[in-house]
């Protein structure tokens, strides 16, 4: 298993990787630096495609998912963090050789869509040079899973900018 964390000390803002057995118990002494900015990095997100990891991330102050591979043993495949798309609260899951990486992304901040490309596991290779947009605006939290030799991707839409009321949509 893999759990990813921001750590934030000092004004500097990392995102970190814990290897972990069926237990819970960690399989390394210290976290595994997968990424380190002075500026604020948030909501880590793994994917597993039973031979590599790929974790994701965002820079909030850019709007943009950044992602990194990282082995089984979790040494890191990419020797720098890789931009992945212009967006938000990144998601994503594996199917067979391939990760979908989701996010949002608001050209201006009243629209925000949700939006994927495909991320090639073995070179980390982005399939999708421009993201495909998966729904209509007012979306956050995307989520991805693998579902029956598919992608599934839900995500919280609202009605509009300022409701309250949201409906879940795949």
């Amino acid at each position: 298993y893999l759990a990813v964390f921001r750590s934030e000390t000092s004004g500097a803002s990392r995102i970190l990787a814990q290897r972990l057995d069926a237990a819970g118990n960690a399989l390394d002494a210290e976290p595994i630096q997968v990424a380190a900015s002075a500026s604020s990095l948030t909501n880590p997100a793994a994917g597993w495609d039973g031979t590599r990891y790929l974790v994701v991330w965002e820079n909030p102050s850019e709007s943009n998912i950044y992602m990194r591979r990282l082995g089984a043993d979790g040494t890191p495949l990419d020797p720098a963090p890789v931009l992945v798309m212009p967006g938000n609260q990144p998601a994503t899951a594996a199917l067979g050789g391939v990760f979908l990486v989701a996010g949002t992304h608001a050209a201006q901040p009243h629209f925000r869509y949700p939006k994927a490309v495909r991320v090639r596991a073995a070179d980390g290779a982005i399939l999708d040079p421009t993201p495909v947009t998966l729904g209509s605006y007012f979306a956050t939290w995307p989520s991805v899973a693998e579902l029956a030799n598919r992608w599934a991707v839900v995500w919280q839409e609202n009605p509009n900018h300022y409701d309250p009321r949201a409906n879940v949509i795949a």
